[in-house]
């Protein structure tokens, strides 16, 4: 599996997995995934996703329910804790941080924005959907993973 170096906000956390659960699930409210979906957007082995959901459900970050065999989960947007997390995790590990590392590299950029669906975040720096990508700056060279 290729991952990024832990980001510096993985000491509060048990685990990288752990991070990348909760911010995908945290980082898109309306979206209600089962755990073989988080298993496979993540990385994760279902073992661990079922156990992440259920800590995160204990404590009330995240809820969940039954369509026949398939558990359904989504973030749980009236907790306390779901705003101020969502944000902390989707800079931790969302499209910022993602962004930044893939552009690290890259001389001449001053700033970047990403646009459409492409701002949803989704763990191994691959943006979802469709949409776009501005950089600004002096005459930055193009970056090998975003040529066409």
């Amino acid at each position: 599996m290729n991952r990024r170096p832990a980001p510096p906000l993985l000491p509060i956390l048990r685990s990288q997995q752990q991070g990348e659960i909760l911010a995908l699930l945290l980082g898109d409210p309306d979206r209600e995934l089962s755990l073989t979906e988080i298993s496979q957007l993540t990385g994760a082995p279902h073992p661990s996703v079922y156990r992440e959901v259920q800590r995160a459900e204990q404590v009330g970050l995240v809820t969940s329910r039954k369509v026949g065999n398939t558990r359904l989960v989504r973030a749980d947007t009236g907790s306390p804790y779901y705003a101020g997390l969502a944000d902390v995790l989707t800079r931790a590990f969302g499209v910022p941080a993602v962004l930044a590392d893939a552009l690290r590299d890259v001389g001449g950029i001053e700033e970047a924005y990403v646009y459409g669906s492409s701002a949803q975040y989704l763990p191994d720096s691959q943006p979802t959907g469709t949409g776009s990508i501005v950089l600004l700056g002096t005459e930055p060279s193009r970056p090998r993973a975003f040529r066409t």
